[in-house]
Protein backbone atom coordinates (compact mmCIF):
# COMPACT_ATOMS: atom_id res chain seq x y z
CA UNK A 1 0.00 0.00 0.00
CA UNK A 2 1.26 3.48 -0.90
CA UNK A 3 0.44 6.20 0.94
CA UNK A 4 0.48 10.15 0.19
CA UNK A 5 0.88 12.14 3.01
CA UNK A 6 0.04 15.54 3.10
CA UNK A 7 0.20 18.33 5.82
CA UNK A 8 -2.75 21.23 5.48
CA UNK A 9 -2.16 23.93 7.24
CA UNK A 10 -5.71 26.36 7.28
CA UNK A 11 -7.03 29.77 8.50
CA UNK A 12 -10.19 28.41 9.84
CA UNK A 13 -11.93 25.04 10.08
CA UNK A 14 -14.28 25.90 7.97
CA UNK A 15 -12.41 26.50 5.00
CA UNK A 16 -10.06 22.89 5.99
CA UNK A 17 -13.92 21.43 6.60
CA UNK A 18 -14.94 22.64 3.35
CA UNK A 19 -12.10 21.55 1.09
CA UNK A 20 -11.99 17.63 2.86
CA UNK A 21 -15.88 17.33 2.70
CA UNK A 22 -17.69 15.23 0.27
CA UNK A 23 -14.27 13.59 -0.66
CA UNK A 24 -12.45 12.29 2.44
CA UNK A 25 -13.54 10.53 5.33
CA UNK A 26 -11.94 10.85 8.99
CA UNK A 27 -9.39 8.26 9.87
CA UNK A 28 -9.23 9.46 13.68
CA UNK A 29 -6.22 11.20 15.15
CA UNK A 30 -2.65 10.52 15.28
CA UNK A 31 -1.25 12.23 18.27
CA UNK A 32 -4.47 14.55 18.93
CA UNK A 33 -4.06 15.87 15.05
CA UNK A 34 -7.19 15.00 12.77
CA UNK A 35 -6.05 12.70 9.99
CA UNK A 36 -8.10 12.17 7.10
CA UNK A 37 -8.17 9.68 4.80
CA UNK A 38 -9.25 9.05 1.05
CA UNK A 39 -8.63 6.07 -1.63
CA UNK A 40 -6.85 6.94 -4.48
CA UNK A 41 -6.89 2.85 -5.55
CA UNK A 42 -6.57 -0.02 -4.51
CA UNK A 43 -2.95 0.33 -3.92
CA UNK A 44 -2.92 4.30 -3.01
CA UNK A 45 -4.37 6.19 -0.20
CA UNK A 46 -4.06 10.14 0.70
CA UNK A 47 -3.92 10.87 3.98
CA UNK A 48 -4.13 14.70 5.08
CA UNK A 49 -3.24 15.92 8.88
CA UNK A 50 -5.05 18.85 10.03
CA UNK A 51 -1.82 20.55 11.64
CA UNK A 52 -3.70 24.13 12.62
CA UNK A 53 -6.78 22.48 13.87
CA UNK A 54 -5.64 20.38 16.36
CA UNK A 55 -5.42 21.61 19.97
CA UNK A 56 -1.81 20.86 20.61
CA UNK A 57 0.83 19.73 17.76
CA UNK A 58 3.09 17.77 19.69
CA UNK A 59 6.87 17.78 18.32
CA UNK A 60 6.93 14.06 17.58
CA UNK A 61 4.05 13.91 15.21
CA UNK A 62 6.10 16.66 13.02
CA UNK A 63 9.52 14.75 13.46
CA UNK A 64 7.10 11.28 12.31
CA UNK A 65 5.81 13.44 9.43
CA UNK A 66 9.20 15.37 8.03
CA UNK A 67 10.91 12.50 6.26
CA UNK A 68 7.83 10.97 4.24
CA UNK A 69 5.61 14.09 4.02
CA UNK A 70 4.77 14.22 0.15
CA UNK A 71 3.05 17.73 0.31
CA UNK A 72 2.31 20.89 1.82
CA UNK A 73 -1.36 22.11 1.44
CA UNK A 74 -2.12 25.92 2.76
CA UNK A 75 -5.55 27.05 2.72
CA UNK A 76 -6.49 30.42 3.02
CA UNK A 77 -9.13 33.17 2.38
CA UNK A 78 -7.23 35.85 0.32
CA UNK A 79 -6.66 37.80 4.03
CA UNK A 80 -10.61 37.91 4.62
CA UNK A 81 -9.94 35.92 7.81
CA UNK A 82 -8.84 37.94 11.09
CA UNK A 83 -6.50 35.57 12.70
CA UNK A 84 -5.22 35.61 15.94
CA UNK A 85 -1.86 36.60 16.66
CA UNK A 86 -1.47 32.73 17.86
CA UNK A 87 -3.04 31.57 14.77
CA UNK A 88 -0.60 33.24 12.70
CA UNK A 89 2.94 32.46 14.56
CA UNK A 90 1.44 28.61 14.21
CA UNK A 91 1.08 28.93 10.72
CA UNK A 92 4.31 30.74 10.50
CA UNK A 93 6.02 27.93 12.34
CA UNK A 94 4.82 24.98 10.60
CA UNK A 95 5.60 26.45 7.08
CA UNK A 96 9.36 27.09 8.07
CA UNK A 97 9.23 23.59 9.59
CA UNK A 98 8.08 22.48 6.52
CA UNK A 99 10.46 24.55 3.70
CA UNK A 100 11.45 22.41 0.42
CA UNK A 101 8.34 20.36 0.91
CA UNK A 102 6.16 20.72 -2.70
CA UNK A 103 3.14 23.24 -1.19
CA UNK A 104 0.18 23.89 -2.69
CA UNK A 105 -1.63 27.29 -1.78
CA UNK A 106 -5.62 26.70 -1.67
CA UNK A 107 -7.25 30.32 -1.97
CA UNK A 108 -10.87 30.66 -1.20
CA UNK A 109 -12.61 32.79 -3.78
CA UNK A 110 -16.05 34.60 -4.43
CA UNK A 111 -17.50 32.76 -6.59
CA UNK A 112 -18.36 35.50 -9.33
CA UNK A 113 -14.75 36.12 -9.31
CA UNK A 114 -13.91 32.36 -10.32
CA UNK A 115 -16.41 33.25 -13.59
CA UNK A 116 -14.22 35.42 -14.64
CA UNK A 117 -11.05 33.38 -14.45
CA UNK A 118 -9.59 31.46 -17.68
CA UNK A 119 -9.07 27.77 -17.47
CA UNK A 120 -5.06 27.92 -17.20
CA UNK A 121 -5.57 30.01 -14.14
CA UNK A 122 -8.19 27.94 -13.04
CA UNK A 123 -5.46 24.69 -13.61
CA UNK A 124 -3.61 26.33 -11.12
CA UNK A 125 -0.41 28.65 -11.56
CA UNK A 126 3.19 27.48 -10.73
CA UNK A 127 4.85 29.75 -8.19
CA UNK A 128 8.08 28.29 -7.89
CA UNK A 129 9.51 24.62 -9.29
CA UNK A 130 7.77 23.07 -6.55
CA UNK A 131 4.71 25.20 -5.73
CA UNK A 132 1.43 25.74 -6.97
CA UNK A 133 -1.37 28.28 -6.32
CA UNK A 134 -5.10 27.10 -6.55
CA UNK A 135 -8.40 29.20 -6.66
CA UNK A 136 -11.20 27.28 -5.78
CA UNK A 137 -14.96 28.06 -4.10
CA UNK A 138 -17.13 25.18 -2.61
CA UNK A 139 -19.38 25.96 -5.36
CA UNK A 140 -17.47 24.72 -7.78
CA UNK A 141 -16.76 21.04 -6.72
CA UNK A 142 -14.67 20.08 -10.12
CA UNK A 143 -11.94 22.85 -9.04
CA UNK A 144 -11.45 21.39 -5.42
CA UNK A 145 -11.35 17.79 -7.29
CA UNK A 146 -8.72 19.11 -9.36
CA UNK A 147 -6.67 20.94 -6.53
CA UNK A 148 -6.52 17.31 -4.41
CA UNK A 149 -5.40 15.22 -8.00
CA UNK A 150 -2.79 17.53 -8.78
CA UNK A 151 -1.40 17.21 -5.48
CA UNK A 152 -1.22 12.83 -5.97
CA UNK A 153 -1.02 12.73 -9.36
CA UNK A 154 2.78 12.67 -9.46
CA UNK A 155 3.21 10.48 -6.66
CA UNK A 156 0.35 8.16 -7.50
CA UNK A 157 1.54 7.83 -11.10
CA UNK A 158 4.71 8.60 -11.52
CA UNK A 159 3.45 11.46 -14.36
CA UNK A 160 3.14 15.11 -14.28
CA UNK A 161 0.43 17.32 -14.61
CA UNK A 162 -0.01 18.35 -18.37
CA UNK A 163 -0.76 22.48 -17.79
CA UNK A 164 -0.02 23.54 -21.72
CA UNK A 165 -3.75 23.23 -22.18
Amino acid sequence: MNFIETAMISVSPEISKSLLDNLFEKNGEVLGVPVYRFEIDADTVAMVYDLVNAPNLPEELLHHLLPHLHSVLIATDAGKNNLSVAHREKMDRLCHKFAGIPTTVAVLTEPERIKKLTIPVLNGLFLAENSRIFLWHPDFPALKQHLWESLWLEKATGQTEDTTS
